[in-house]
């Protein structure tokens, strides 16, 4: 039926790297690469005459790397063509050779009417490619709120984590300054508080650490807590103040923060502060009333660590504070 009605060949051009294509029986054709070129460049006329002649035989054939016509048309965000593949029944959770699924390739491209297709034909939720990570980790990751949406909607777990880093997808949405992501995250429920697995940080320490102010907002208005500790003993004021991030120390200052919290080390904010000669932050922290007498494990004071680096301003807030 095919080769009657379009021919031995199609004329099509190929994208590089799809290899030769011939089109059927007439020619001794393989339908894995006609599936490919046709889910790839969104011939639904053709798919269905082919699909037609082969049926569910040749939906869920793969290529060298794994990938089958379902993969191909998700990743282009071809929705007829999905919507043919489904109906004749493709394989939805079916894995290439890097472990990802059609749903996967459909969230990475940002394809929306691809995602909410194939989740609604029954993709398994929590499905991992070889990095670990879940459809909802990639969406949170790359900043794709509309299939953030679609995902949480499908009841996906809000909570999942990666296996590198054990980061969940708001500790991936936080870290990637994805506010509108964070947001629907929050909305949704999900914990706040959880840490990653390679420094112990929360959403809001990795937040004070990139200096991502509008994250941080969100974060505190959820209630958030104020001062974890991460695997240095470092908090979110820790943090701000080691980098200068004068914007976010002042935000955190607002909120019941601890100023007078230790490192591993026994330095305080002012001490990182000091020590590194962010005035701004120095400046912040001494009209918060922080203790200028605190000293680090190697008995070193806040003046005492910026006199060492040559800091010549931070030695003159000091000073002029001591002895206001």
């Amino acid at each position: 039926m095919y080769n009657a009605l379009v021919g031995p060949a199609i004329p099509v051009s190929i994208p590089s790297g799809l290899g030769l294509v011939h089109t059927g029986p007439l020619m001794g054709g393989d339908p894995v690469p006609i599936l490919k070129i046709l889910s790839w460049l969104d011939h639904t006329l053709h798919m269905q005459l082919w699909l037609g002649d082969y049926l569910v035989s040749s939906v869920n054939l793969k290529n060298e790397t794994g990938r089958s016509p379902l993969s191909w048309a998700a990743k282009h965000g071809h929705e007829s063509i999905v919507k043919l593949l489904l109906e004749a029944q493709a394989e939805v959770n079916s894995k290439d050779c890097r472990s990802y699924m059609p749903l996967l390739r459909a969230i990475y491209e940002e394809h929306e009417a691809a995602v909410n297709l194939l989740l609604g034909a029954g993709t398994n939720a929590n499905l991992k490619d070889v990095k670990g990570q879940t459809p909802l980790l990639l969406a949170a990751e790359y900043g794709n709120g509309a299939a953030v949406k679609l995902l949480i909607k499908a009841k996906f777990d809000l909570n999942s984590r990666g296996k590198d880093y054990c980061y969940t997808p708001l500790l991936f949405a936080t870290e990637n300054q994805h506010k509108g992501v964070v947001e629907i995250l929050i909305d949704a429920s999900a914990y706040v508080n959880l840490k990653d697995n390679l420094y112990g940080r929360t959403p809001l320490s990795c937040a004070a650490r990139h200096r991502h102010k509008a994250v941080i907002k969100l974060l505190l208005a959820a209630q958030i807590e104020t001062n974890p500790n991460d695997k240095h003993d470092q908090t979110p004021l820790s943090l701000a103040a080691e980098d200068g991030h004068d914007a976010v120390a002042e935000l955190l200052l607002k909120t019941q923060i601890d100023i007078n919290s230790k490192n591993a080390y026994s330095q305080t904010p002012l001490s990182l502060a000091s020590e590194y000669g962010k005035e701004g932050v120095v400046k912040l922290l001494l009209k918060a009333r922080a203790d200028v007498k605190s000293r680090d494990r190697n008995g070193c004071t806040p003046l005492m660590l910026t006199a060492k680096n040559e800091h010549e301003g931070v030695v003159d807030l000091l000073q002029s504070f001591s002895s206001g």
